[in-house]
């Protein structure tokens, strides 16, 4: 009966033992994968505000550009601006 009381023993460290490394590698794995989630979040964060900025800079170019061309030709650009107003306004006025 003490060999088997032994056996059962030794069986019952093993299994504890290998639970422990499961336990361990399930833990390791997570940390990785969180780590991984993290990074790839301040990647995302980064590229994104970096597309906001230049859409921010394009946009107060193209601003400015056009507030420099209907200073400098007014008529045209208010004929422009009217005939686009027409011209949307017509198109949903078939709707």
């Amino acid at each position: 009966m003490n060999d088997e009381a032994n056996l059962h023993s030794t069986a019952s460290s093993e299994s504890e033992a290998i639970a422990s490394d499961a336990m361990r590698g399930l833990r390791d794995g997570v940390q990785v994968a969180s780590d991984t989630i993290s990074d790839a979040s301040r990647k995302a964060t980064a590229a994104v505000k970096e597309l906001g900025d230049s859409a921010y800079q394009f946009g107060s170019r193209t601003g400015a550009r056009v507030a420099r061309q209907v200073e400098a030709q007014p008529m045209p650009s208010v004929l422009l601006a009217a005939s686009l107003g027409l011209l949307i306004g017509l198109l949903l006025a078939r709707r």
